[in-house]
């Protein structure tokens, strides 16, 4: 027969699990100790990678937000020019250093190759990329069997004279001062009412987002196959507008990048293929 004065301590023990689960991830939370970084390795189709030699940087594609006390995303055109620039410069070096040919493609150069629309092909591919390898609900055997391609670039390689495009597209969320001292503040809160909301049995709270960044960077061939694919997003303040944060996260982006080397994962270019033409 069930002892009634085990009742009281059995709701106790659970009470204190969910208590604990629920103060962790509260502080976790908002010290912006997680992250969404649930594929660590670069993709790459190893025999199309290394024919390559000369590689042409294309415009980077990259957002840099103010994070305001209210929780606003404000844009900053002068800050996203800024890590454009230091990004370009990091990723060149590094290329540099490995031996590869590097070019940078202006604007200009792009125009009569409809670049614009190329950019928005690229787009919709990345954003697949991520749904099917990055995210929560990522796709099993989509590593495995990564093969993506783009419209054909092998008219604009040519007249720029590289073996292949590469593309960088990121964003970083930074706070503003304002913000950081409304997040410090709101952590005592937070865990306050986290530890309420145990005791009570109800489970929501609220929190303030984690500054976010991230980066992802993918080598194109003249045929238009993404032949090597990376993403690195970290949570905490990054600010990528400092020369030393950029060349961290393009040094983890990059990390691997290398002619002749076995150090990524990927497949055999044999899988299925995803075009969006």
């Amino acid at each position: 027969m069930f002892n009634k004065r085990c009742r009281p301590r059995l709701l106790l023990k659970k009470r204190n699990v969910f208590l604990f689960a629920t103060i962790f991830c509260s502080v976790q939370m908002i010290f912006g100790q997680y992250s969404t970084q649930l594929s660590s390795k670069p993709i790459v189709v190893r025999e199309k990678f290394d024919s390559i030699q000369s590689i042409g940087i294309v415009p980077v594609d990259f957002d840099y937000y103010h994070l305001t006390a209210g929780g606003i995303r404000e844009y900053s055109k002068k800050c996203s020019n800024i890590s454009c620039s230091l990004i370009c410069e990091q990723t060149k070096k590094i290329f540099s250093d490995n031996g590869y040919a590097v070019t940078f493609l202006e604007e200009s150069a792009l125009v009569q190759y409809n670049f614009k629309a190329l950019r928005l092909f690229y787009n919709t591919v990345n954003g697949a990329i991520y749904q099917s390898l990055y995210s929560y609900d990522r796709l099993p055997g989509a590593r495995s069997n990564f093969s993506y391609s783009i419209p054909s670039v092998k008219d604009l390689c040519n007249a720029q004279n590289v073996d292949a495009l590469f593309f960088l597209v990121g964003f970083d969320d930074c706070s503003t001062g304002r913000r950081k001292k409304l997040k410090a503040g709101a952590v005592a809160g937070a865990v306050a009412g986290a530890i309420m909301a145990a005791l009570i049995g109800v489970g929501g709270y609220t929190t303030i987002p984690p500054d976010y960044t991230a980066l992802n960077g993918a080598l194109v061939n003249k045929e238009g196959e993404i032949i090597w694919y990376h993403r690195v997003n970290k949570s905490g303040k990054i600010n990528l507008i400092r020369e030393e944060a950029v060349g961290t996260m393009v040094a983890s982006l990059l990390k691997g990048f290398k002619k002749g080397t076995s150090t990524t994962e990927g497949n055999s270019g044999n899988g299925t293929k995803h075009n969006f033409h």
